[in-house]
């Protein structure tokens, strides 16, 4: 075990480079790792085979890939840069406020390949006028998990994009094998003009013939009864997406949780950032309290 650990260790060291998540892989792998106890070495003998599988994305290989997507647009794609516009995917609903990884990207992008800040305007800003005169959006994301987000950003903006005729390209760093098929559906039947551009595609982890092989499923039940992951929230990921990557700015739920988990019993191997503003999080102040409500009527 510890011959294989370190051997993993290692070539993760090679494909990932060094940045302050990958810092001392070796001991930080080794401790992910025999988190599992000895009695349970399946389950380790699974950990370990999902983590030979993981993609992690360092800032310095997200900013070269970036370039290589400009290359893309200007070279492979000959898109029109007077007629081309870069955008991002913008919040629904509640979230509407909230600038996501989406904007992130869309600001790397503009940083690395000098873009001027008049080519970057938000989809919902721009009116049927303008899209009347602009030929392609591109957008850009790093993950497409199981495509929902981009489903409902595209859902909402559908009418002047279809009457316009402007044609939508989204990049991404990673999308999920379901999501692309999900989104393709979507796009199909809602006739968008969209083409999905990505640099690497990823199967659910569990897929029957996969990393598994023919033990798919029984891996799958196996790793999801383990008794110390079953506090754990999304352990095959969001809405079972099953995906194994992270990026540096964070781990999305996407990925199983098993690797981005952290608790008082368990710490993954890239643990998730979840901290929230307080006007986010659920109200716990008394006065908005059901229970404080409740026992305030009763001593009236």
């Amino acid at each position: 075990m510890e011959t294989r650990i370190l051997e993993l260790s290692d070539m993760m060291s090679d494909k990932w480079g060094s940045d302050n998540k990958t810092e001392n892989l070796h001991n930080r792998l080794k401790s992910f790792i025999l988190q599992i106890d000895d009695a349970d070495n399946d389950i380790r003998e699974i950990l370990l085979t999902l983590t030979e599988e993981f993609s992690y994305f360092s800032k310095a290989n997200v900013n070269e890939l970036l370039i290589h997507f400009n290359d893309q647009i200007n070279n492979e794609l000959q898109l029109k840069v007077d007629k081309t516009v870069f955008s991002k995917i913008e919040g629904v609903g509640a979230s509407k406020s909230k600038m996501d990884s989406s904007n992130t990207m869309l600001e790397e992008f503009k940083i690395c390949n000098e873009i001027s800040g008049d080519f970057t305007h938000s989809l919902s800003a721009l009116t049927k006028s303008a899209l009347n005169r602009i030929d392609n959006i591109v957008i850009f994301d790093d993950i497409i998990g199981s495509g929902n987000t981009l489903i409902k950003f595209l859902t909402s903006h559908a009418e002047k994009i279809v009457t316009t005729g402007v044609k939508i390209y989204v990049f991404c760093l990673v999308i999920l094998e379901s999501a692309l098929e999900q989104v393709n559906c979507f796009l199909e039947r809602e006739n968008i003009n969209a083409e999905i551009k990505y640099y690497t595609i990823q199967p659910k982890a569990f897929k029957e013939n996969y990393i598994f092989g023919g033990e798919a499923n029984t891996k799958q039940q196996r790793f999801k009864d383990y008794k110390r992951f079953k506090k754990m929230h999304n352990i095959l990921g969001y809405e079972n997406s099953q995906a194994l990557v992270a990026f540096y700015r964070n781990t999305p739920n996407n990925t199983l949780s098993a690797f981005w988990w952290l608790s008082d019993n368990w710490k993954g191997l890239f643990p998730r950032n979840n901290r929230r503003p307080d006007f986010m999080k659920k109200r716990t102040d008394k006065s908005s309290s059901a229970a404080y409500n409740l026992s305030k009527k009763e001593t009236n």
